[in-house]
């Protein structure tokens, strides 16, 4: 044997093994480092930069930093930027439960009408671990509908992990708003079997109103638990004989006007023209007439939710809505009319825009809206809605929904 090739074998391992043993270091080396103070408060002002990739880098030294990341997150949630407070909830919500610490924070931003960024802050609020439930269960005391109906959308997310959620869901099921009761009961189906419980107890309850919303949702309900809950309070209820409902419950809810929907004459041939339809657009928040801009943002949602669940359509989510407008330019402070709505599709890169409004008179309320095609600028549909409570409001925006669908 070649005693020089011998030893370049055993040099070159050595140096395999040096090498190996060098990227073992460090591998450990990255894992183990946490940033400083110094380095997560140089991210937390490089949020602000102008620089894509920079603002990227900050985002991954907060993520990694974790809880320690939370008291500067929370400084950034009062910045004047928009831009600046939008990116600082990205981050807390992509920290999840190591962020609760900025629970406080993020329930004093649901609190607020004018926060402009409500869904975002429902997610990090939804993704903050069993910290967030308690907190977010004492919104659904608020006066504003708006942050109730957020609170129901951060207790949907938290439920998935805490079964504690759930009787605050079951609280929400008796709330006046009809787009409110809609959420937390899509929230505890989706839940399935986790929910079941709760929701038996619900449906022999006190309360006629939330007995009669959570069995409506256990019959939703697919699993096996709640089939058989189904059938034994069917039971149950066949043995006592027919209920009389009580006064003003949920027997006296259909007992109101009837839903009128008034359509623009002449613009269905409009639509008829167009070779495409509603297969991707945006719904901007409707202008508040009126009432205040929560409720308005609770309209626009319910919008967004029904031309969802029709199936038909794609719906460009209200959080990336608000995502593309901080990086792609300045805030626009409201879109309700033709005029920006070009504007507006163009920047969130979409084929059509719905703008409108909604209100209240003193003896009604009425939803306008218009459909924009972003590239012609033409309106292609259009329709305003009244009703004498929000249960008919409901309907008029289901009837809008449906009939947009239609138009593509």
């Amino acid at each position: 044997m070649n005693p020089r090739r011998l030893s370049l074998k055993g040099a070159g391992a050595v140096v395999f093994l040096g090498l190996l043993f060098l990227g073992f270091l460090a591998a450990c080396s990255v894992v183990r480092y946490t940033p400083g103070e110094g380095d997560l408060a140089a991210a937390a002002g490089d949020l602000a930069s102008e620089s894509e990739d920079t603002r990227e880098s900050a985002r991954d030294i907060l993520v990694r930093g974790r809880s320690h990341s939370v008291p500067v997150l929370v400084k950034l949630l009062s910045d004047p930027d928009e831009n600046v407070r939008y990116r600082a909830l990205s981050v807390i919500t992509r920290i999840g439960p190591d962020a609760g610490g900025a629970v406080p924070g993020l329930v004093t931003m649901l609190k607020d009408p004018a926060n402009p960024f409500p869904s975002s802050t429902m997610a990090a609020l939804g993704r903050a671990g069993k910290a967030a439930t308690a907190p977010a269960a004492t919104l659904l005391g608020e006066a504003d509908e708006g942050t109730r109906y957020w609170a129901v959308g951060a207790l949907a997310e938290l439920a998935k992990a805490d079964g504690k959620a759930f009787p605050s869901l079951i609280y929400a099921l008796g709330d006046d708003s009809p787009a409110i009761r809609a959420r937390a009961s899509d929230a505890l189906v989706a839940a399935g079997n986790g929910a079941v419980p709760e929701l038996v107890a619900a449906a022999g309850g006190t309360s006629a109103y939330i007995a009669g919303e959570a069995l409506d949702a256990l019959r939703r309900m697919e699993g096996r638990d709640a089939v058989a809950a189904v059938e034994k309070l069917d039971k149950a209820a066949a043995a006592a004989g027919p209920a009389v409902a009580p006064a003003g419950g949920a027997a006296d809810a259909g007992a109101e006007g009837e839903t009128v929907l008034e359509e623009l004459p002449g613009l269905d041939a409009i639509a008829a023209e167009r070779e495409a339809g509603l297969s991707d657009f945006a719904v901007a928040d409707l202008g508040a007439e009126g009432i205040p801009q929560s409720d308005a943002a609770v309209a626009s949602d319910w919008l967004r939710n029904e031309l969802l669940a029709g199936g038909k359509v794609t719906v460009l989510d209200r959080s990336r809505m608000e995502q593309l407008l901080a990086e792609r330019g300045p805030r626009r402070a409201g879109c309700t009319r033709e005029d920006c709505a070009v504007e507006l599709g163009k920047l969130l890169n979409v084929r059509r825009m719905v703008v409108g409004s909604y209100g209240k008179a003193p003896d009604s309320y009425t939803v306008t809206i218009r459909v924009v095609d972003v590239e012609t600028g033409a309106v292609v549909y259009g329709a305003t809605g009244r009703g004498k409570s929000p249960k008919e409001m409901g309907a008029a925006i289901r009837k809008m929904a449906v009939k947009i669908a239609e138009k593509k």
